[in-house]
């Protein structure tokens, strides 16, 4: 079989019968052929037909019968039937309607157009029902399996759809959320402020208002039912009519809770890093050593006198050092990059200030290279130590002014002792002035027996960093509060100092405090010169770095996390500098592109040249539209082709972070992401809801052409909604109407409300599986006309209670009418025979006694024609009364041809056609096409099939 053919299945007795409708149909479907009821619907289980014909009229049982079988079956209930009958009543066509027949038709008045369009028109309706069934499934398993919260709301506001990750974020129960106004239940608020999203909303439903686009991305917080505040990312989506206008809106909700608080405590940690540099007056640098570029902080910038946000390159900032120190840190720098050294370079040295000043700094930083080794920039800390140099320069003079006031002392014996008053009065002068330094500076000073490491002295600073007191520290040796672990290199270092190869040692070290606390100290050791017969010592400075040491570690733990943040979104992280025409990238930026880190050189070219073609001249526009100042940032959805060839979707943004003083854009930083699944799911979101929007086109026009009307009952508030065609059936023009069900019983003609309320009550407890009801209900105008309803409860609550029922209204006025109106005619001709017969009876000689007459009874009209007598033998063939034109007629029409397809057949016109067929029926005493048809098969006009 071509299953491109529509399979019909015939169940009818009559051989004739089932030949003529196979000759109307074989050309357009795909034939099969049943002679009883139990042999169709065997047929119909062993492959479903797409339509059925079927005889009311069944040696083993009726049409019914099958039809109530094929209702029994949910698998079967909704293959289409037609069914036909010879006898025209129209009570057999209600019930056989209310049994699941899709059509009805008369024997005696069928042709093969409308016997073609009777079963074209069950299977579109078919088609038609399972395409909705199909489509209504799909939205359902749709709005199921995505991870974000959809709902859609009305043009006033109201929610139509909910899917269950929506109802958890809201708090609200599915059905008790749905006919609800949208701000009625959604507790959100915009991050920003200013923002209101009602606003928003309303502008986008006010079709008055022009169009703005909503779909932008924006976050808020929402606040559910029950339960804590959830951070969200939220989109309104408007929906159109075909006419342009706003007929709904979807509102996408995604749960970013943890991301939120994720940036939160990112913000907070970067801020008390950020406090914490203030407080300890240390700056930060970022040197980019492929570009030169050197970025340093507010403190930093203060410290050597250049302005706020000032940049500069690593030439300029060689240039600024002091000559003396300019060769050693840059060899040191050039040392730990040709050796990839992973070690903090740590560097002291002078640096000139714009206005001639110059400043002692202390520098900190370490080199990170790239995959193939590449030193790509150097992250670091400076702090001024100024103050502690200008402290050891006066302690070296010191030292060096009384050394030479010995030298002159010595070499001038006989004229000191006419000035040794001055002498001695400088000499306690300088040990007041050294003891006031001593005692008032800002670090630790000890002096220390450098055989012993007994303290000598020891100023106020020292014990308040060391935790000991003075008394304490001068009876005791050094290394009782130095850590174990830092004992060795301490003594190696005085060693290297001993011998000549250093001449000041400068070290961090760990120290004990007096409750068992490590702290850790900057520590500079130098040796001091003695008199004669004097002890060898050395003078130590320290500093505790503690506190600067946990800043730096907390430094690097903050960068570590926004690297992590980073790259659990899985962005492209880029930062372009515009004059050296260089890019940094991160590894996901490799990745998104469908390369390896490290496997090509990124440039904007190389970019470019993954872009889609269709979006290159978007992108470019919205980047350029930024770099002229056009725009705050710039932010662009595009397709990249990557290295194999995949299309994905990317988001990406960007921003000016640097400009000349003439406001050309000199850097700029951004990232992308995939959102190509974000872009499948917005794209099966509008497939279906054209596909919806279609299907309802299609609903109307069915509802339209069978002249249905859509009724709604709340079983809650019990409120009846009428469409705008029930209220045109009983003349209130195309408007909707609601109803309580009370006003509406009321409406009902007193003799059917008992009846109807009775059948609403067992459908609502369940005992019907589906409302069927007739009823008489008043017309505007006055008269009563006949209702049929039909519905079911499609929506119950928690506690199975119904919640909501749906249905069709049709009016069959004129089928009561027409009912009616033949079983009055019926009754009236069967008056009319019996009469006749009494009085053929009174005419007739009598009949045998206890013999009654066959016309005493009251034959149907039908079985008296067909017992009339045939033609006398010998008589001459009807066919001698025709032409050969209505000859020819007759052989098309009961071939199956129509009107149409004979006029252009025999070249004639349709009326001509008409014309024929008209004088042949009249002139052979046949009423329909199928007598005519059965006629040409007896004559052997046609041969059977």
């Amino acid at each position: 079989m071509d299953r491109d053919q529509t399979d019909l299945l015939i169940i009818d007795d009559s051989p004739e019968d089932r030949q003529i409708y196979a000759r109307y149909l074989a050309h357009r479907y795909h034939i099969r052929e049943a002679e009883l009821g139990q042999q169709g619907l065997a047929m119909i289980r062993d492959r479903r037909p797409d339509c059925v014909l079927l005889d009311y009229r069944l040696p083993d049982v009726d049409g019914l019968q099958v039809l109530d079988a094929l209702q029994a079956d949910k698998a079967l209930a909704d293959v289409p039937v037609v069914v036909l009958t010879g006898f025209g009543d129209m009570n057999i066509a209600v019930a056989a309607m209310r049994t699941g027949a899709v059509d009805f038709l008369d024997k005696n008045t069928l042709t093969s157009d409308s016997l073609g369009w009777a079963v074209d028109n069950a299977c579109e309706k078919a088609r038609l029902r399972a395409e909705v069934e199909r489509q209504r499934q799909w939205l359902h398993i749709m709005l199921a399996s995505i991870h974000d919260g959809v709902l859609a709301v009305d043009h006033d506001s109201r929610i139509t759809v909910l899917n269950a990750i929506a109802a958890r974020l809201i708090g609200w129960d599915t059905v008790e959320a749905m006919g609800q106004p949208l701000v009625g239940i959604l507790n959100l608020r915009d991050e920003e402020p200013d923002f209101d999203w009602h606003v928003w909303l309303a502008r986008l439903l006010d079709d008055a208002h022009p169009f703005e686009p909503g779909g932008a991305v924006r976050f808020g917080w929402l606040t559910p039912r029950r339960g804590h505040d959830i951070g969200v990312e939220y989109r309104l989506t408007p929906v159109l009519d075909a006419t342009g206008h706003v007929e709904s809106l979807v509102l996408s909700l995604k749960d970013v809770t943890q991301q939120k608080l994720a940036e939160a405590a990112l913000r907070q940690s970067e801020e008390r890093l950020r406090h914490a540099l203030e407080g300890a007056q240390m700056g930060t640098f970022h040197w980019n050593v492929a570009t030169g570029e050197i970025v340093w902080s507010d403190i930093y910038l203060s410290i050597v006198g250049l302005p706020p946000g000032a940049r500069g390159s690593h030439a300029s900032w060689l240039a600024s050092l002091h000559p003396e120190d300019r060769e050693r840190v840059d060899r040191l720098c050039r040392q730990a990059m040709a050796t990839h050294s992973d070690v903090d370079v740590d560097v002291e040295y002078r640096i000139v200030r714009p206005d001639g000043a110059s400043r002692w700094l202390a520098a900190r930083g370490r080199f990170l290279y790239g995959a193939e080794g590449t030193p790509l920039r150097m992250e670091g800390v400076i702090q001024d130590i100024s103050e502690r140099h200008a402290l050891e320069d006066e302690i070296r003079a010191l030292n060096s002014r009384l050394e030479s006031l010995v030298q002159e002392r010595t070499s001038e014996l006989t004229q000191a002792r006419l000035q040794i008053q001055d002498v001695l009065e400088q000499v306690r002068s300088s040990e007041a002035q050294f003891r006031a330094i001593f005692e008032q500076a800002p670090l630790g000073i000890a002096l220390i027996d450098s055989r012993t490491e007994q303290f000598d002295q020891v100023n106020e600073r020292f014990a308040a960093i060391t935790g000991w007191s003075q008394q304490e520290l001068e009876a005791s040796v050094w290394m009782r509060i130095t850590h174990p672990d830092d004992v060795r290199q301490e003594r190696d270092n005085l060693a290297r100092l001993k011998a000549g190869e250093i001449s000041v040692i400068h070290m961090n070290q760990r120290f004990l405090r007096p409750d068992g606390q490590v702290s850790w100290m900057s520590m500079t050791i130098a040796p001091l010169k003695g008199g004669a017969g004097e002890p060898p010592r050395h003078l130590k400075l320290i500093e505790d770095i503690t506190e600067r040491l946990r800043l730096e570690e907390a430094l690097v733990q903050s960068e570590e996390r926004y690297r992590l943040v980073v790259d659990a979104r899985g962005e492209g992280v880029w930062e372009a500098d515009l004059i050296n025409e260089t890019l940094i990238v991160n590894e996901h930026w490799y990745t998104l592109l469908g390369y390896r880190w490290g496997e090509v050189t990124p440039t904007y070219e190389l970019f470019r040249g993954h872009l889609h073609p269709d979006d290159v001249e978007e992108y470019e526009h919205v980047f350029t539209e930024h770099l002229l100042g056009y725009s705050p940032h710039y932010a662009c959805e595009y397709r990249i082709i990557t290295k194999t060839g995949d299309i994905h979707w990317h988001q990406g943004f960007g921003k000016v972070v640097q400009c000349s003083a003439e406001g050309l854009a000199l850097r700029i930083v951004g990232a992308f992401s995939d959102i190509t699944e974000r872009k499948q799911v917005e794209a099966a979101l509008l497939d279906a809801e054209q596909q919806a929007r279609a299907t309802k086109e299609r609903l109307e026009l069915a509802l339209n052409v069978s002249g249905l009307g859509l009724w709604e009952f709340r079983c809650t508030d019990r409120n009846m909604h009428f469409d705008e065609r029930v209220n045109r059936m009983l003349g209130h023009g195309a408007i909707d109407s609601d109803l309580k069900e009370a006003d509406w019983i009321g409406q009902l003609h007193p003799d059917d409300r008992a009846a109807v309320e009775i059948a609403i009550a067992r459908h609502e407890r369940g005992e019907t599986p589906n409302l069927e009801i007739e009823y008489r209900t008043k017309h505007r105008d006055g008269h009563w006309i006949w209702m049929q309803a039909r519905g079911k409860i499609t929506d119950r609550d928690g506690t199975s209670n119904p919640a909501r029922a749906l249905g069709t209204i049709l009016d069959i006025s004129q089928q009561k009418r027409a009912i009616n109106e033949s079983g009055t005619l019926l009754r009236q001709i069967q008056d009319i025979i019996h009469q006749a017969a009494r009085l053929t009876a009174a005419a007739a000689p009598s009949e045998p006694a206890g013999q009654t007459s066959p016309l005493d009874e009251r034959v149907p009209l039908l079985d008296l024609a067909a017992a009339a007598p045939s033609e006398p033998a010998g008589q001459t063939s009807p066919l001698d009364r025709l032409t050969s034109r209505q000859k020819e007629v007759l052989h098309l029409i009961a071939s199956g041809h129509t009107s149409a397809q004979i006029s252009e057949k025999l070249k004639i016109s349709i009326t001509t056609v008409r014309t024929h067929r008209r004088d042949l029926m009249l002139a052979l005493d046949l009423h329909t096409v199928s007598d005519l048809t059965r006629f040409a098969l007896r004559e052997r006009l046609i041969a059977e099939d």
